[in-house]
Order: structure tokens, then sequence, then C-alpha cells
């Protein structure tokens, strides 16, 4: 599966992952965190999945936390600005964008889904999920890449299990063989993305800024790289790679994605990238 990565190119990334929150970031918190969670809740599927069934994955999740302490200040702020921006200023196009469960996230990978309409009668919406990460140590994105890569390897995608669809009403409760990619930056990258949010914030960057800003150009390459590399995979997995469901969905979600970003180069007059944020951690190369 993997190519193999770089030690010594991620071995320098990750210094200040686990350090005390900065200013801004105290800031941003009380900003983009301080009410109501804007993650899934679990509880709101009761009706779908009988109680048992809800009160064993809460207490998954309360034991995930007791043990590993993921959910941290920080990864949920980056979590929540990321999706803020994704939707707030259509960085993906025009798509319903939702942060995951607790649950999703920390059984299945998902921090994110970002969801397009189908636009044909009887067709499914096109789906997405994004793991977002600002701990880029070479083991924890091994770990990652490595279980998108085992899912493909027997023909499938990630399935989300608490997810509503946007554009269906009757879609609720699984979602199956949805693709998945990962997003990571490094403290050099995360610092500058935190400046950006902040000058947003404090309007010495105006929204129409952000809906132009090129970063979101960077993240876009990923994905669809991302996304091939996946396609290929699949197609090494068995001749008959064009039936399978998460093939199709992968194919579906890069025209999409592709289109949007033509159209967003053809019409969007991009300024030059910030420093820092003209790249991102690139994983495509390692399924």
């Amino acid at each position: 599966m993997s190519k193999g990565f770089n030690q010594n190119a991620f071995s320098k990334m990750n210094p200040s992952y686990e350090k005390q929150l900065s200013a801004v970031e105290e800031k941003l918190l009380e900003e983009k965190l301080s009410g109501k969670s804007a993650k899934i809740n679990i509880n709101d599927f009761k009706g779908v999945y009988k109680e048992f069934d809800i009160k064993r994955d809460l207490k998954k999740v309360a034991d995930r936390k007791l043990k590993f302490e993921k959910d941290t200040d920080r990864s949920q702020l980056f979590e929540a600005i990321f999706t803020e921006q994704l939707e707030r200023f259509a960085w993906l196009g025009d798509a319903a964008v939702v942060q995951t469960s607790e649950y999703d996230d920390f059984f299945n990978g998902a921090d994110i889904v970002v969801e397009y309409d189908s636009n044909e009668e009887g067709e499914e919406s096109v789906k997405m999920a994004i793991d977002v990460t600002l701990d880029v140590d070479t083991n924890k994105l091994m770990e990652k890449i490595e279980s998108i890569d085992d899912n493909l390897q027997v023909g499938k995608g990630v399935t989300i299990r608490y997810f509503e669809s946007e554009f269906d009403v009757e879609e609720k409760g699984r979602a199956t063989n949805v693709p998945r990619v990962v997003i990571a930056l490094d403290d050099y990258n995360y610092q500058n993305y935190l400046d950006l949010i902040n000058d947003n914030v404090d309007g010495k960057v105006s929204n129409k800024e952000m809906i132009k800003e090129p970063f979101q150009l960077v993240v876009i390459e990923e994905i669809l790289s991302q996304l091939n590399e996946q396609k290929n995979t699949l197609k090494s997995v068995t001749p008959k790679y064009k039936d399978l469901k998460i093939y199709k969905n992968i194919i579906k979600l890069q025209e999409i994605i592709k289109v949007i970003n033509e159209e967003k180069i053809k019409h969007g007059d991009f300024k030059k990238p910030r420093a820092g944020l003209d790249k991102v951690v690139k994983l495509a190369s390692f399924f």
C-alpha cells in the first residue's frame, strides 16, 4: 500500500500540537465554540437506532475520550473553523458541510462530511468524509492513510454511522461507501491559517476576500490528488473495480470537484497565497 514516509520530512513539522493555546486560539475558541456544539448529536437518532445501541455508542465515545484525550481544544477549534470556511465561503462549492458525531470522529476517522445534491431524482447525494488533523507525527499519518487503504483493499469506503442528509429528509442513519480524504496542516500552516481566520474576525480580511482566498485551491488540489490515488488503488484490487460502489462514488465526487475547481480558477481572480498557506502536508503519494 504505502510507498513509505520520509521520516525526516515529517519529524520537525509537529512541534506544537500539544503546546499551550495561544491568545489567538483562546479568542477564536470563544468566538467560534462558545455556543452549542455544531457536531451531529447522537441522541437525535433515537428511532433510527435502538436506544440500547445509542447508549452503547455514547459509552464507547466516553471511554475513548478518557483513554486518548483526543478531543483537545485545539483540534476542536481547527475542525470548527475549517468546517465554517468550507460552507460559509463555499471553498468546496455549493455543498452542505457538517461536523460529524463524536462517534464517527473517533471510530470512523471522519471529522467533516461534505454533501452535494445529485440533482437527479432517485439518486442519492454525493458525499465526502474529511479527516482534518494538526498532528503530523509520521506514525499517526500512516495510521490514517492505512485506515483508508484497508477499506479500499476490500472494495469499500468509510461508513458514517450518524448521518442526516440535507437534501433527502428520508436519508438518516448510515451513509456507506463514502470516499474519505485527510487534510493535514503542519505547525507553520496552522499558525498562518489562524492568522487568516483572526484577520477575518477582526475585519482586516473581508468575507468577500475569504470567498476568494487562494488556500482553498491548495485544499482542492490535495483532495483531488488523494481521490485519484484511491481510484488507482481500487483498480489494482479487482478487475471489476468499475462495479464497486466506492469507485462510482469517487468518480462522481471527482467530477463535481473538478468542475468547481475549474470554475474557481476561471472566475476567481485569486491573489498570490499568503506565506504558509501555499501548501498542506501532501499525502496522496502514500496510498
